[in-house]
């Protein structure tokens, strides 16, 4: 496109340049949304509204009327609502600061210039002369031979007299070697064919984002994203951003439009929820908390509120606490360890004990022992040996809860930040407290809970996007697809394994060994911090604060992510690899949704397959049952009619026995 416009440039002698969306652009999603920041800016409600129904108005009037081609700024404020005159001078003021230049056509016109080329600025606008003026000042746009304002001159390119104008100031200049250079397709361009001047038509940098740039484009343009300035300002800056680079990888497009407006989000949510609490102290959780806590450093610190990473990790709180008793205490210990052997399950307890050790190695011999088997000899293991088990904890248990109490912890002006989803963090910490007689627990606020968290902890968890499960859909998706997003919110260092006491008496984090699998998670992170980060600072270069966003924006923006890994993530994190279990031992190739769905559509069905063999064995037992049941009913039947049949001979015996007893009284009586 460059090249295309400076050889239209070379071939004309007079270069016409549209202003708005052309030379100077906004940095909303929508330019209107100006009105929709001075609203908010002014806590003035209904403004935007206002404003847009009078401009409106005024110009189906002018329409109907026939008697003008522009309105002008008095007009509007003459017909806005009393309420809102004072924000006359004020919207001015506005236009200045957010008008800001597009660089690829700001470059077009230094090019013109340059060539010495006579250069003209057109504009269909309402803003007075003076206004326009200054912006142009203000982007550096001072060698121009006539401006053309609607408003001013009362031309206009929509009806084309403009263009006419134009022609006729410049009659010595063919008008093939007058050139046009605009975003609006009907007025910049048509208009201006139509007028026998040549014209070129630039994309409007939030319609190009829109349609190449964003993996959002369906989001973009939906109306619910109307009326949220918030994400009308993050995608509006980007828009801009986007169009002075040519190439954004896959990478850069997830971070700036998918981690940062997500990150941006929750920092908002968590600072609303610490002011509205009264809360002291935030502990980000070191790895899934870690993005969130640099964001809120930079952006959202609180000289009231203090901010300090918190150690801990599944392997760091759960094992300490667990009773090594019940089949959930067996799964933590059995989770993605299917396929190993005895040692390697017994590596993950790190206890140095040659005796337990011996005992649980002879458990079994096999070399690929199924998830089934291995609950099967925990449970055994532990039911001889828990209480062994339990004293080689108990040191790193009192280790742990000293921690918790050195960094004020047990206290309800404290708030935990976790990623989600279960809660298994804060239920383990919460049972070393109670175990501990501790009664005062701090809030965790989790970006999605789900609907099956511990309820032990429910009323203490809060989920910012997905909250006990709802919205159900998501929660779904999530569950499909929690590898991928943890893995783009994870922290760019190693796994804590256990916190220690070092030679100052203070409390540091023991990482889990290093190796290759993690670093190339490290490495992804690494990048995703610095330019979420990056992007946070180009975003403050635009606009003065953060606002909230609307929750249900950020929840489809989420789903559109989760809907759209298979075609914008998979490749790119086709060789990252995560650990299954607690230990980061066994480590297996990061799935996408559609996969994950797969898989456990296949487990599921493997597990059908396994339940059907055992009710039809079942089946047949209880058959086979049935069967020697009724033999057995027949042959007690059978049993019963000769018994029947023998108590009938003996009734008979009986009677002739007694009927022989009386006929030998009767004998006896007759020989006396």
């Amino acid at each position: 496109m460059i090249q295309d416009l400076k050889n239209a440039i070379n071939e004309a002698s007079v270069i016409s340049f549209d202003i708005f969306d052309t030379l100077v652009v906004r940095p909303f999603l929508r330019p209107i949304d100006l009105f929709l920041q001075i609203e908010n800016d002014y806590s003035i409600d209904g403004f935007f509204q206002e404003r847009l129904d009078v401009e409106l108005f005024l110009r189906e009037r002018i329409i109907q009327s026939g008697l003008d081609v522009e309105i002008t700024y008095n007009q509007i404020y003459d017909e806005m609502p009393s309420k809102y005159k004072y924000l006359k001078n004020i919207e001015i003021a506005y236009e200045l600061k957010y008008c800001i230049p597009n660089e690829i056509i700001l470059n077009l016109y230094r090019y013109a210039v340059k060539q010495n080329k006579i250069i003209l600025i057109s504009s269909d606008m309402y803003l007075p002369k003076e206004v326009i003026e200054k912006i142009l000042v203000n982007i550096n746009v001072i060698f121009y031979n006539k401006l053309y304002l609607s408003n001013d001159l009362k031309v206009s390119k929509a009806d084309s007299s403009t263009f006419d104008m134009i022609k006729s100031d410049f009659n010595h200049i063919k008008s093939e070697h007058i050139l046009h250079i605009g975003d609006n397709y009907s007025t910049d361009y048509i208009n201006a064919i139509q007028s026998n001047i040549k014209a070129y038509h630039v994309d409007n940098i939030h319609d190009v984002f829109k349609k190449s740039h964003s993996i959002f484009s369906t989001l973009l343009t939906n109306s619910s994203t109307q009326n949220d300035l918030e994400f009308s300002k993050i995608f509006g800056f980007l828009a801009i951003e986007y169009s002075k680079k040519n190439y954004f990888n896959d990478l850069d497009k997830i971070i700036s439009q998918f981690i940062f407006p997500i990150v941006l989000s929750f920092n908002k949510y968590i600072i609303n929820f610490c002011k509205k609490n009264q809360i002291k102290k935030i502990l980000f959780a070191s790895r899934d908390g870690y993005i969130f806590k640099e964001f809120h450093d930079c952006f959202f610190h609180d000289d009231t509120i203090i901010s300090e990473k918190f150690f801990i990790s599944r392997r760091a709180v759960t094992v300490p606490t667990l009773d090594f008793s019940s089949l959930t205490d067996c799964s933590i210990f059995a989770q993605g360890m299917e396929g190993s052997t005895a040692l390697e399950i017994w590596n993950n307890f790190e206890i140095e004990d040659e005796y337990l050790k011996n005992e649980f190695i002879l458990l079994s011999d096999d070399s690929n022992i199924s998830y089934k088997d291995i609950l099967s000899m925990l449970k055994t293991f532990f039911d001889l040996h828990a209480d062994k088990i339990k004293h080689h904890y108990e040191r790193e248990r009192k280790n742990i809860l000293s921690y918790l109490e050195s960094i004020g912890y047990f206290s309800s002006s404290v708030v935990v930040i976790e990623l989600g989803w279960k809660g298994s963090l804060q239920n383990a910490i919460n049972k070393i407290g109670e175990n501990s007689n501790k009664n005062l627990f701090p809030k965790w606020l989790y970006l999605g809970t789900r609907d099956d968290i511990f309820i032990d902890i429910k009323k203490d968890a809060f989920g910012h996007l997905v909250h006990e499960g709802y919205p159900n859909k998501l929660q779904e998706e999530i569950r499909f697809s929690c590898n991928y997003i943890e893995l783009l919110f994870g922290a760019p260092n190693y796994s804590v394994k256990t916190v220690k006491l070092n030679s100052d008496n203070e409390f540091e984090p023991v990482y889990f060994a290093s190796n290759k699998e993690e670093e190339k998670r490290i490495d992804i992170n690494r990048k995703i911090h610095e330019n979420c980060l990056y992007i946070g600072q180009l975003y403050k270069k635009y606009h003065e604060n953060f606002l909230d966003m609307k929750v249900e924006n950020v929840q489809t923006l989420l789903h559109e992510y989760i809907v759209g890994i298979n075609g914008h993530t998979t490749n790119l994190f086709m060789d990252i690899k995560v650990s299954e279990n607690f230990q980061n031992t066994n480590y297996k190739n990061i799935m996408p949704p559609m996969q994950s769905i797969l898989t456990e559509l296949e487990q599921t069905r493997a597990d059908l397959i396994e339940r059907t063999e055992t009710l039809e064995q079942t089946r047949a037992d209880l058959i086979e049952r049935t069967e020697t049941l009724e033999q057995t009913r027949a042959d007690l039947i059978e049993r019963t009619e000769t018994l029947e049949q023998t108590n009938a001979d003996l009734i008979d015996r009986t009677e002739t026995l007694e009927q022989t007893n009386a006929d030998l009284i009767d004998r006896t009586r007759r020989l006396e």
